[in-house]
């Protein structure tokens, strides 16, 4: 395959993958998410790009590294008011203690991370995984800085990036985002994968 293709059919991979998040993300909360929109493209060496919309105040970023054949790192990004209305979708009769609320977000993380890195585990026949979630709170003006240090997975080759947004479906004000980074050495799993029609 050549780039493109190669970049095309991760595109597809990982619409498939998110999917199977909405998917899980919505039985965990127990209403009915969707994949809004995804975007995946591909970042060269010593090149920036932009990897979250414009928000405003404070989130909660939830991290998760890709270890295996195939080695990266996810972004669950959620405004305050997406945490409170998860944790009320969750638990609507109890106001969580804070220690319990973290716990919460980290196993969803760690539900819908699954999903997407089952899908590529399963469709590139690699052993990948998923590590242990940590989870942050940063302003807004500053998810930017902490998305783009520390990502040891990143090489000289650049990087995969995937932008999906999730939308609650009676709540379209509810936008979590899904970010996801690789480094294109994946290209190296896929050289002989054919593009699904």
């Amino acid at each position: 395959m050549e780039a493109r293709e190669q970049q095309k059919y991760i595109a597809q991979l990982m619409s498939r993958g998110l999917e199977k998040a909405a998917d899980s993300f919505s039985r965990f909360i127990n209403r009915k998410m969707l994949l809004a929109q995804s975007n995946t493209i591909l970042i060269e060496p010593n090149k920036t790009s932009p990897y979250v919309s414009d928000e405003k105040g404070n989130l909660t970023l939830l991290t998760t590294d890709i270890i295996g054949e195939v080695s990266g790192r996810s972004y669950l990004i959620l405004s305050d008011r997406e945490r409170e209305e998860i944790c009320y979708a969750v638990s609507p009769q109890l106001r969580l203690r804070a220690e319990i609320e973290e716990a919460m977000l980290l196993e969803i993380d760690n539900i819908i991370s699954a999903s997407v890195i089952g899908q590529l585990a399963n469709e590139l026949n690699i052993e990948v995984y998923g590590d242990v979630p940590s989870l942050q709170y940063v302003k807004a003006e500053n998810v930017q800085n902490a998305l783009s240090c520390g990502t040891k997975h990143e090489s000289p080759s650049g990087i995969i990036l995937c932008n999906a947004t999730f939308v609650l479906s009676d709540h379209h004000q509810i936008h979590p985002q899904f970010i996801w980074k690789f480094s294109t050495k994946i290209f190296d799993q896929i050289k002989h994968q054919i593009i699904p029609s």
